[in-house]
Parts: C-alpha cells; sequence; structure tokens
C-alpha cells in the first residue's frame, strides 16, 4: 500500500555519481557569436539530434516541464544557458531530453536530484525555439523572453493550454502528485483519490480551472503556495482519458494508469476489512503496493 501513498519524493539511499562517457563537451550560444547562417525561421521544422522532427506534443510537454523545474538564463556574459532539475529517480526523463537536444546530465552532489544543464549553440536555439509561445509560467516567461532577445529570435504570444494539449502532462510530471489516503467518517471510512498540482503563483495554474475543473486554494505549509485539485470521480477520470492520451513520462506515469482501477475498487469498498480472505480484499492489497 505503501509503494502509492507515499509522496513521489522518495529518499534514495545513495546518488552515484555518472560516469564520464555521458559528459558532452560545450560550445556556448550568446548573442556576440550568434552568426547569419544559423537564421531563425518561425516556421521551420524543428529537428533533434538525431535530425527527427520534434513533435509537437514533445514541445508542450516539454513547456509544462519547464515551467515547473526549468531555467532559463542569459548570464554577464551574454551566453544563454537552460538547466532542468528533477528527482534522481527520474533520470531517464533528463535521458530523453538529452537525447533530443544534447547537453549534459549529472548528479548534484548532497541532494536527491539530477540535473540537465546545456550552452550548446544549436542545443539552446533548438530548445528555445520548441518553448517559445508554449511556456506562460510568469517567471519562465520573462526568462524565455530575455533569451529570445539574446539570440535574436522573434517572440511569441504565449498560448494558453487546453485539455488537447500535452502541457498539463508535463506540468504534473513537474509540480504535480497522485496519491491517495483513508478519509474517515463517524464509524466507517473510504478512500480519497488525490489529483493535484501546486505552484507559488495562482496565475501560473488558475488556468487548470477553466480548462479540467477543480478548485484552487492556497496552502500555507511549504512557506505557502497555490494548489490546484481535481476533487471529483468525474474530474478523475476525464484526466485518466487524457493522461491515456498524453501520459506523464516520470514516475507519475504508472499512478495515472491506476485512477480508473482505484475508483473501482473504491466503490466496491474492496478496502473493507471484515473479510480478509476476500477475493476483492486481495485484489485491493496487490493494487495498493503497486
Amino acid at each position: 500500500m505503501h509503494g502509492f501513498i507515499t509522496s513521489q519524493r522518495l529518499v534514495l539511499a545513495q546518488i552515484v555519481a555518472l560516469p564520464n562517457k555521458y559528459k558532452i563537451k560545450e560550445q556556448v550560444f550568446s548573442k556576440s557569436n550568434f552568426k547569419s547562417d544559423v537564421a531563425f525561421n518561425i516556421n521551420e521544422k524543428i529537428l533533434d539530434s538525431h535530425n527527427n522532427e520534434i513533435s509537437l506534443e514533445f514541445k508542450q510537454w516539454f513547456a509544462g516541464l519547464t515551467d515547473g523545474d526549468g531555467y532559463i538564463y542569459v548570464n554577464k556574459k551574454g551566453y544563454v544557458g537552460y538547466e532542468l532539475t528533477i528527482n534522481s529517480m527520474d533520470e531517464k526523463v533528463l535521458r530523453i531530453i538529452q537525447n533530443k537536444f544534447g547537453g549534459n546530465v549529472h548528479a548534484r552532489a548532497g541532494l536527491n536530484c539530477i540535473r540537465y544543464r546545456t550552452q550548446n549553440k544549436n542545443s539552446v536555439l533548438k530548445i528555445i525555439q520548441c518553448l517559445n509561445g508554449l511556456v506562460i509560467n510568469n517567471i519562465r516567461l520573462a526568462q524565455l523572453h530575455k533569451a529570445c532577445l539574446a539570440l535574436n529570435i522573434p517572440i511569441k504570444d504565449p498560448i494558453l493550454p487546453d485539455i488537447n494539449s500535452a502541457y498539463i502532462s508535463g506540468l504534473l510530471d513537474a509540480d504535480g502528485y497522485i496519491n491517495f489516503y483513508k478519509n474517515n467518517y463517524k464509524d466507517t471510512y473510504r478512500y480519497q483519490l488525490n489529483i493535484a498540482i501546486s505552484n507559488k503563483s495562482l496565475c501560473n495554474i488558475d488556468f487548470l480551472k477553466k480548462v479540467i475543473g477543480g478548485n484552487t486554494y492556497f496552502d500555507k505549509k511549504l512557506n505557502g503556495h497555490y494548489k490546484w485539485v481535481a476533487n471529483s470521480k468525474l474530474l478523475h477520470l476525464n484526466l485518466y482519458d487524457y493522461f491515456l492520451k498524453y501520459p506523464p513520462k516520470t514516475v507519475k506515469r504508472h499512478r495515472t494508469f491506476l485512477i480508473k482501477e482505484f475508483h473501482e475498487l473504491n466503490s466496491i469498498k474492496a478496502f473493507l476489512e471484515n473479510d480478509k480472505l476476500s477475493v476483492r480484499y486481495k485484489i485491493w492489497q496487490d493494487f495498493a503496493v503497486r
């Protein structure tokens, strides 16, 4: 049961330093070394490191992940860079990004997280092209626009995500969680499923009420933050259908596939312990540790 209830922020026993073979030599990219032969075409297809076109779905997911956990910067020397830091158990997500754009992936010493970083001129250009017009976080948007100006890239107006965008999946990967807890009521109890996304600024998650439904509120825990919560079975099942179409890429992906099964078992009260030998109780026990 603890496999599904516990937080995503699991502590690993040790962070192992990544082999040097994963390190890629960087060529920094700034306005000063921006050459005319790397012209930017706003309607141009964006190709990854393997010369394959990067899909709109990937760009949307990547924008959601970046709005939650990314960082775009222009340093004092005018170099433009990109960073993304996530929990170390989601290293495969950074490998997907590295495979698309190049760059470096390394563990952060003393912390349970892992970071992707690049200042490579081709990598940065492709990343900014992918994010341009898709990030909506107020802080990330300012960072993106500074990078566009440094690179002479035309700024696109941001597009608010809708239910047909993979952005929400990326945002869940970065700042969301899915778990359930025991809800006691008088002499009985049920289990409640929680699907939520948090942010320091209400403006960055308030659109979810219009796109999906649910509610937002201020949570004073963790120095204060706003939280959007999907708080009904109908919303959960709608999200289940959404995640089937646009699945997350972190370990949270597995939990999205369990949403429908949770409600099926919860509705028949398979969790009741009055008959521990019953088949449905055994099914509940198997489900709770997945």
